[in-house]
């Protein structure tokens, strides 16, 4: 999800792997985070996020990033 208030969360399923790709990403600064099971609209709802861990990353032009996540165990 963008960092700027304004900007719309996006949503993105791992395949069997866990892997996942955004692609034509405005550059700036996002927030990652995981889940491993979730109800279709609840990754939108600010409350459900605002105390989870997430990965911070700045994106710049043209760039590409490749990103471990983990889901913490408390959250599970």
């Amino acid at each position: 999800m963008p960092v700027e208030a304004k900007a719309r969360p996006q949503k993105e399923e791992a395949g069997a792997d866990g892997s996942f790709q955004f692609t034509s990403v405005v550059p700036g600064k996002y927030k990652l985070l995981v889940w491993e099971e979730l109800d279709e609209d609840q990754w939108q709802d600010p409350d459900l996020i605002k105390d989870r861990p997430f990965k911070e990353i700045t994106v710049g032009p043209k760039e590409a990033q490749t990103v471990r996540l983990v889901q913490a165990a408390e959250h599970r």
